[in-house]
């Protein structure tokens, strides 16, 4: 059965975002704060119940959050000149989880599904 589900993120969101703010949005907040979490855009509605999300960058997965809830298709203004568009986006909280020995795994678009355990 599957437990989880892994997206990848391309360097370039990144180099946009900036690699310092978004470990501080995504990995820091949650994990200091309850109510603290960060949103995705997914490819489409997960078919299966799943608990924790999986990042994927460089070449390697590289972080696991804990999956708080899926929302349906919607744009939604993230910065104050920015509106992003997601067929689904998935909210992920603590505990956010670095992985002490990042998993090798090619990037791919849309996300897949895992029984990885960590």
């Amino acid at each position: 059965m599957y437990t989880g589900i892994i997206k990848t993120m391309p360097l370039s969101f990144f180099e946009e975002y900036g690699m310092k703010r978004f470990l501080n949005h995504f990995f820091e907040r949650p994990n200091r704060s309850d109510d603290a979490y960060f949103m995705f855009t997914l490819s489409g509605q997960p078919k299966y119940d799943v608990l924790f999300f999986y990042l994927l960058f460089d070449g390697a997965i590289r972080y696991r959050a804990n999956i708080i809830q899926f929302r349906g298709e919607s744009t939604l203004r993230i910065n104050k000149n920015k509106d992003i568009h997601g067929k689904a986006w998935v909210d992920v909280g603590a505990p956010v989880i670095k992985l002490e020995h990042p998993i090798p795994m090619s990037g791919f678009q849309g996300f897949r599904y895992t029984d990885l355990e960590i």
